[in-house]
């Protein structure tokens, strides 16, 4: 019967760990910009069907543009 030495072992775990540390690293998502798509805010204003839609489409475009805008 052949007994795994302990440094055999530890590699193991470290190597798991390090397996799945680098998996989470490269599945994480960048935190989203709220100012990367304000012209498309503005697109779905214009393209919604009622005017109660549009009203509040326009505000919401509005209110992220003024987020976004640097302040002076």
């Amino acid at each position: 019967m052949l007994k795994n030495p302990w440094y055999l072992s530890l590699l193991s775990l470290v190597a798991v760990l390090l397996i799945i540390a680098v998996l989470a690293w490269l599945t994480t998502e960048p935190e989203p910009d709220p100012c990367s798509a304000l012209n498309q805010d503005m697109g779905a204003a214009v393209l919604a069907d009622e005017s109660g839609d549009q009203d509040a489409l326009v505000n919401r475009a509005i209110i992220q543009r003024g987020d976004c805008e640097p302040a002076q």
